[in-house]
C-alpha cells in the first residue's frame, strides 16, 4: 500500500512520485516552487533595475558632481551585483531582461547601459556563467573613469590658485622714448629643437610671453596686454602681467575674444613705458610661447629687441604639430586633436578651464605647463 510521505494518505491504487508525494501534494509542490522562483524572478528583476539605474548615474558623472556620492555608487552598485549573483534561477533572470537576438539588438533594460550591449548577450558561448564577471568588469571601469575624471577636475581647480599665487615682478615705468624696429628686420628665428638626447632638467629654465592684441597684424595693430612667466626648474616663480592702452579704442570682436575692455585699459600705461621693464625680466632667458612668432613680432615692433643676446626659442604650436595628429574631419577617428589652438590643446591635456583661456598671463602658465608635457613627450619621459 502507497503512503504518501507527506499528507500521509494511503491508499492501495494510491500513486506516488519517485520523492513519496501523491499527486495532490506534487501539484502543491509545484505551486510552491512556481511561487519561490516567480519571487526570485521578480528580485533578480529588481537588482537589474537598481544595477541600471546607479551605472546609467555613475556613469554620467561630470566634473562638477558630487564624487564621494558617485563613489558611493559603484559600491552599491556592487553590493547589488553579489545580492545578484546569489539567487537561484540566474538564467531566467537574464533571459527575462536580456532581450538581444543574434544581431545584438539594444535590450529593454540592460540595452540603456553604455557598452554593456556589446559584452552581455545570448548568443555567447559562455551565457550567463560569465555575466557576473562581466558586471563587475563593467563597474571598475565606471569606477575608473569617475576618479579620473574626478582628477582632472581637481588639476583644473588648481590652475588659477596656482596663477594667483605666483610672485607679480614690480613693473618699474619708463619715461624714456623707446625706438620702434622695422619688422622687415627681425631675424629668422630658428625654434629649438628637443630630442630624447636632450637635458631634462636644463630646459627647465625659460620665460613665457604672451600678448593680447587689438588684431593679427602686427605692422598695424596695438598690444592691449602683456604677460610673461618665468620658470624655475619647471616651477613658475614669478609672474611679469600688465594692460596697455592703446592709441585706438578696442572693438566689440576683440572684447568679445579675450573680455579686455576699453574700460579695462583706460588708466593703463604705454607699451613704451613697459618695454625697459618687460626687457629686463626676460633679460638672456630661453624663450616659450604659442605661436611664438606672433608675440615677438608684436613686442618687437615696440621696442623690445630679443636679439640683443643668444638665447633659445621654443614653439609649442610647432611642437604639437610634430606630436599630435590633427583630425582631417569631424570624422575622423585617426586625429588625436581638431586643431593645435592652445585652448584644443588644454582640454585635451586637462590644464585648465578654458573660461580663463586669452588673458596673457593665463595663457603664460598654460602654454609653460604644455610645454613641461611636450618636452617629457618628445625626450620619452613617462608621467
Amino acid at each position: 500500500m502507497a503512503v504518501c510521505k507527506r499528507c500521509g494518505k494511503k491508499g492501495l491504487f494510491l500513486h506516488v512520485n519517485a520523492d513519496g508525494l501523491c499527486k495532490k501534494c506534487i501539484g502543491q509542490q509545484e505551486a510552491l516552487l512556481a511561487g519561490k522562483k516567480k519571487a526570485v524572478l521578480a528580485q533578480g528583476t529588481d537588482y537589474i533595475k537598481l544595477i541600471v539605474s546607479l551605472y546609467n548615474s555613475a556613469h554620467n558623472y561630470h566634473e562638477s558632481d558630487d564624487f564621494d556620492h558617485a563613489m558611493e555608487q559603484c559600491t552599491q552598485i556592487r553590493e547589488t551585483i553579489k545580492k545578484l549573483s546569489e539567487l537561484d534561477y540566474l538564467k531566467n533572470i537574464m533571459d527575462l531582461n536580456i532581450k538581444y537576438d543574434s544581431t545584438f539588438d539594444r535590450g529593454h533594460d540592460f540595452g540603456k547601459i553604455p557598452g554593456l550591449n556589446e559584452i552581455i548577450h545570448k548568443d555567447d558561448p559562455t551565457y550567463p556563467n560569465n555575466i557576473i564577471e562581466k558586471l563587475y568588469k563593467l563597474i571598475d571601469n565606471c569606477e575608473k573613469y569617475i576618479i579620473n575624471t574626478h582628477e582632472i577636475a581637481l588639476k583644473k581647480a588648481a590652475f588659477l590658485p596656482t596663477l594667483e599665487c605666483i610672485e607679480l615682478y614690480p613693473i618699474e615705468l619708463s619715461s624714456e622714448k623707446i625706438k620702434k624696429n622695422t619688422l622687415s628686420n627681425i631675424e629668422d628665428i630658428t625654434f629649438s629643437s628637443i630630442t630624447k638626447k636632450s637635458n631634462y632638467e636644463r630646459l627647465g629654465f625659460f620665460t613665457v610671453v604672451d600678448v593680447e592684441t587689438t588684431g593679427l597684424t602686427a605692422s598695424r595693430d596695438e598690444i592691449i596686454e602683456v604677460a610673461a612667466i618665468r620658470f624655475e626648474e619647471w616651477i613658475p616663480i614669478c609672474k611679469f602681467e600688465t594692460f596697455i592702452k592703446p592709441k585706438k579704442e578696442i572693438s566689440p570682436e576683440i572684447t568679445d575674444i579675450n573680455g579686455i575692455t576699453n574700460d579695462m585699459v583706460a588708466n593703463a600705461p604705454s607699451i613704451q613705458a613697459v618695454i625697459p621693464a618687460l626687457s629686463d625680466f626676460i633679460g638672456k632667458s630661453a624663450i616659450v610661447g604659442h605661436n611664438l612668432l606672433f608675440d615677438i613680432k608684436f613686442l618687437y615692433k615696440n621696442g623690445l629687441d630679443f636679439f640683443e643676446v643668444k638665447r633659445k626659442y621654443y614653439d609649442t604650436l610647432e611642437l604639437a604639430r610634430k606630436i599630435l595628429t590633427k583630425a582631417k574631419s569631424s570624422n575622423d577617428i585617426y586625429g588625436d586633436v581638431s586643431d593645435h589652438k592652445l585652448t584644443t590643446l588644454c582640454d585635451y591635456y586637462s590644464i585648465r578651464d578654458n573660461h580663463y583661456a586669452h588673458r596673457a598671463a593665463s595663457d603664460c602658465l598654460a602654454t609653460g605647463y604644455l610645454f613641461n608635457i611636450f618636452v617629457k613627450e618628445r625626450i620619452g619621459i613617462d608621467e
